[in-house]
């Protein structure tokens, strides 16, 4: 068998494997796209990424596969084998990964992943939605929130966005983001994101992707100093309202939530937000 990465000089003979939203991801440093060949000159048998996530603790890397595509079981173990390997080297300690839950019988992922020492079940997507529609009643929506110091990203230059990314980094906050220090300024959807200012200091950041689908994915919310808390919910209602004034009710907005703390404060400011049923697994490396 023959393992080959997956970049852009070779992406055209594997598109049909990925959505756009995963392949959006193909030039981030800390996204990995692996295809697998019987031999040289070969069909793909199928294809694994992943992306490798920050976590509070800056010495433990979590990784997520984004995708796991094979035309056989064989393949998708020798797949998930090789990710493995990738992952002991780059010093990933746990792993999750969510799917449909299948309604055809003879789809082997959850084998694939159980044979390889992940815990499968069901539950709730980690990734949780909420309409604009929804967030007009939040209660970081109230006026009292409203501050002239948060602006939106495309008021801010490059180095005032730096110092603020600096800012984060330095505090041990990336939120989503392991690659936070080189993604180009143009990642973010320059409208909603914003920024809290002070003493001519960037002290806070809310960072928003907007994805292929048009779908918009919170990736960083971050804020220091002894007004943080406050100061969240400034750019939570800055952002929120740039929502409502520019997008339609139905847009969705996403929220990363794999742990119990995120998960907490989530359901305390959105409590409306939900997920999909999904099937999660999850091991440690």
């Amino acid at each position: 068998m023959l393992f080959c990465e997956i970049n852009n000089k070779n992406i055209d003979q594997y598109k049909d494997f990925f959505d756009e939203s995963t392949l959006e991801n193909l030039d981030r440093d800390c996204c990995y796209f692996v295809a697998l060949h019987s031999g040289e000159g070969k069909p793909p048998q199928g294809v694994i990424s992943w992306e490798m996530f920050p976590t509070d603790n800056e010495d433990i890397v979590e990784g997520e596969l984004l995708s796991l595509a094979a035309t056989t079981q064989k393949a998708g173990k020798a797949l998930l084998a090789e990710y493995e390997t990738q992952a002991r080297e780059t010093g990933i300690e746990k792993t999750y990964f969510e799917f449909p839950v299948a309604e055809e019988s003879d789809d082997f992922t959850e084998k694939v992943l159980t044979d390889a020492g992940f815990t499968v079940r069901e539950s709730e997507s980690v990734y949780v939605t909420v309409k604009v529609d929804e967030i007009r009643e939040l209660l970081f929506m109230s006026p009292q929130f409203e501050d002239s110091r948060v602006k939106s990203l495309g008021e801010l230059s490059i180095p005032e966005f730096r110092i603020g990314v600096r800012n984060c980094i330095y505090g041990n906050h990336r939120g989503l983001l392991y690659d936070l220090s080189s993604l180009p300024f143009g990642y973010y959807e320059m409208n909603v994101s914003c920024a809290v200012e002070s003493d001519g200091d960037v002290k806070g950041l809310f960072l928003v992707h907007r994805l292929p689908s048009g779908k918009f994915i919170a990736k960083l919310l971050y804020a220091s100093g002894k007004r943080s808390q406050v100061e969240l919910l400034q750019m939570l209602h800055f952002a929120g309202q740039k929502m409502i004034d520019t997008y339609s009710g139905d847009t969705e907005i996403m929220i990363h939530i794999r742990d119990n703390k995120r998960r907490d404060l989530v359901k305390k400011l959105i409590p409306n937000a939900r997920g999909n049923e999904v099937k999660v697994g999850v091991k440690e490396e």
